[in-house]
């Protein structure tokens, strides 16, 4: 009987990441103006903190940015105009920088423009003059694609960031 109660107490302890996949609608509640906090908590294990945050999303000469941070490492946000990109200063130069690498690979999005992923972690979108990435970094959760992870982040932000629908703002409140 003790063994029983034991054994149970350690198979239910022992629960493993969550697997879900990352949803490609964002919802509330959100971490930084316009990101998913769910979506990064899957990235990344648990609860994220954000860790360096701004609000610019859509501002012709600024860049936002959210860094979140949480028990398998980081996961940013980064929005800016094609003009402002370290990679180009046209879509079409910043897609063939993002494009350059062996290990890209183009993605297929119901959303104008365009864009890829790129190493294990990181994926990219270009339009109307934008530029959004999410990149992760640190220890991946055991069992989760983080590559489907970053792209599935991405295009539940493509609402705000390509087809002009108003950035859901920052929820204080991690429950809200």
């Amino acid at each position: 009987m003790i063994l029983a109660g034991l054994f149970a107490l350690v198979v239910t302890g022992c629960a493993g990441p969550d697997l879900t996949a990352v949803p490609t609608t964002a919802s509330a509640p959100y971490a930084c103006d316009g990101v998913p906090r769910a979506s990064v908590e899957l990235i990344v294990g648990g609860p994220v903190e954000v860790s360096n945050a701004t609000d610019d999303w859509g501002a012709e000469y600024d860049t936002f940015l959210c860094d979140l941070t949480g028990e398998h490492g980081l996961v940013t946000v980064d929005e800016t105009s094609v003009v402002q990109s370290p990679w180009g200063r046209t879509e079409e130069d910043v897609l063939a920088v993002m494009g350059s690498s062996s290990a890209s690979a183009p993605l297929d999005l119901d959303a104008p423009g365009s864009g890829f992923t790129w190493g294990d972690a990181s994926a990219g979108w270009v339009c109307d003059g934008r530029v959004i990435t999410v990149y992760a970094a640190g220890d991946p959760v055991p069992g989760r694609d983080r590559t489907a992870d970053v792209t599935h982040l991405l295009t539940s932000m493509l609402p705000w960031a390509c087809h002009g629908e108003d950035v859901p703002p920052a929820t204080d409140d991690p429950t809200d």
